[in-house]
């Protein structure tokens, strides 16, 4: 959308899930984004709802792929290095076991092609 910044049209891209049949996004159809900012240090601030946490960690595996769909997609940007997550504005301490309470970089080893 005009006037909208590249991280955030970058995300709700991805949030929208794939245009290709047969392929899927393990993100919930009924998170939504509240806010996002990228500060001086390149860290994107991305603030879902609590719909982001609902199933969490019922699946390991989708989670991380989830939460790395979001990094390895924002750090595609010149001016965001990592991604640090927030739900409704308050920092989460993990995700799907995996800790996120500090920025997380890129994984180019959950790439696929």
């Amino acid at each position: 959308p005009s006037g909208s910044a590249p991280e955030e049209v970058l995300l709700q891209a991805l949030l929208s899930g794939p245009e290709t049949d047969g392929l899927s996004l393990p993100i919930p159809e009924d998170i939504r984004l509240i806010d996002l900012w990228v500060n001086e240090d390149g860290v994107c601030y991305v603030n879902f709802d609590a719909a982001f946490l609902s199933g969490s960690g019922a699946a390991p595996g989708r989670d991380r792929l989830l939460l790395y769909a979001i990094v390895n997609t924002l750090c595609q940007l010149r001016n965001v290095d990592a991604v640090f997550l927030l739900v409704e504005g308050e920092s989460v301490e993990e995700f799907g076991g995996m800790a996120v309470n500090v920025p997380l970089e890129p994984n180019p080893d959950l790439v696929v092609s």
